[in-house]
């Protein structure tokens, strides 16, 4: 008995929905791993993204300051110390919230060691501008005398310091950038990957069970059934045939055993015919001789007779 007639016929349907059900549950799980994936690498460039817009306002921000310290070094007069001053407690208040803000985020060991340089550095250049503030403040006479040249060397001196920080933070800026290039490379890498996984998956899935459901069909249901069919059409013709598949556990089988047992029971009622046509042959032919034997013997009666009445005339 072969594997396949263990099973009934909707258990190998059944099989082959579940095997076709469970490739398009596989299909799926790598759809949905795909774009969880691919919802991540957005997430991490998004944030990258606003680190490196952080950064570029960093940059603004140290600007706008170091533009300021150059007009107090030109112009120390009261009026435009309280103007700068301004800009620099607001923009040095924006350059602290800015930086703080990206060193909560989760940062490559690489920008942690560039933030640390950028607050040591910028550290230095509050320094430095405390020094031309405190120069500008000192100045009382607004003619070019050797105050308004310390305030000028002290806003330089800044401005050496602010150039520094500049390029930290487009060290900062650039990285944060190749950050969000390589996010976008691996984002576009996983869905070429992907694509071409579920692709080949389907294909595979497809393929084995369209060959799954051909085998069973082929060899489970369709083959069999033929040779049943078969067996009844020589049954048909009066051959006697014996009937194969009886011992299989599925609809075929239960259809062999029926067939199987309609041929024993035609067997039976032949065999049963052609005992009664014997009797009834035996009885006729005795019948036949009674009767024959009777015709005998009114012949013989009869011939007696005629030779009596000739004796007596």
């Amino acid at each position: 008995m072969s594997f396949l007639a263990r099973f009934r016929v909707l258990t190998k349907l059944g099989a082959i929905v579940i095997l076709l059900s469970a490739v398009a549950i596989g299909i799926t799980w790598l759809g949905v791993s795909s774009l969880k994936s691919l919802s991540d690498a957005t997430d991490h460039m998004e944030s990258t993204s606003k680190l490196s817009a952080a950064a570029q306002h960093l940059v603004v921000n140290l600007l706008a300051m170091n533009r300021a310290e150059f007009q107090l070094a030109t112009d120390p007069r009261p009026a435009s110390r309280q103007a700068t001053q301004k800009i620099f407690d607001t923009e040095s208040k924006q350059f602290v919230d800015e930086l703080s803000w990206i060193k909560g985020k989760q940062l490559t060991p690489e920008l942690k060691a560039s933030i640390a340089d950028i607050e040591s550095d910028w550290g230095a250049y509050q320094k430095g501008l405390n020094q031309t503030v405190a120069a500008a403040n000192a100045v009382t006479s607004f003619q070019d005398n050797p105050q308004v040249a310390r305030v000028r060397n002290a806003a330089i001196s800044s401005a050496q310091v602010a150039e520094k920080v500049r390029g930290k933070l487009r060290t900062l800026a650039d990285g944060l950038d190749k950050e969000v290039t390589q996010a976008s490379a691996e984002a576009t890498n996983e869905y070429l990957q992907t694509s071409k996984l579920m692709m080949i998956a389907a294909a595979i899935g497809i393929l084995f069970g369209l060959g799954f459901g051909l085998f069973v069909g082929q060899f489970g249901i369709a083959k069999p059934m033929r040779a049943l069919v078969g067996l009844l059409q020589r049954m048909a013709t009066g051959e006697h045939v014996e009937i194969t598949g009886t011992e299989r556990k599925d609809e075929v089988g239960e259809t062999a055993r029926a067939v199987n047992e309609i041929s024993v029971m035609l067997a039976e009622k032949a065999r049963r015919e052609a005992e009664e046509k014997a009797a009834a042959d035996k009885a006729q032919a005795e019948r036949e001789a009674e009767e024959a034997a009777r015709a005998a013997r009114e012949k013989e009666e009869q011939e007696k007779r005629a030779a009596a009445e000739r004796d007596a005339a």
